[in-house]
């Protein structure tokens, strides 16, 4: 099937949306973070995720710009003591971009 009017196009923020919560880590590791700012290690001692699996929905999520570190600057490799919180307009903006989209 090819893309053959705009309609059929997915807006970026949908599919952002779905890439963000598409993996299991990062859905776990999103719902978590809803409840309350966390670091790597508490994250990993709470849910069920190996910490290569929370260390990349962390970078998926980051790059996404659902999650943010409370230390400044960039890279995969943070502090422990790093907490992470919800961006909560980032993703409210995108699910109400999916919303529209149904709606449309």
């Amino acid at each position: 099937m090819t893309v053959t009017e705009q309609s059929d196009v997915v807006p970026e923020a949908v599919g952002r949306f779905k890439d963000a919560i598409s993996a299991d880590s990062r859905l776990l590791v999103l719902l978590r973070l809803l409840r309350q700012p966390q670091t790597f290690p508490q994250l990993v001692a709470a849910l069920d995720v190996s910490p290569a699996g929370c260390r990349q929905a962390l970078d998926a999520l980051e790059k996404a710009g659902y999650i943010t570190p409370d230390a400044p600057g960039s890279g995969l490799r943070k502090r422990p003591n790093t907490v992470f919180c919800v961006v909560r307009g980032a993703i409210a903006a995108d699910l109400g971009e999916l919303v529209r989209a149904f709606a449309s």
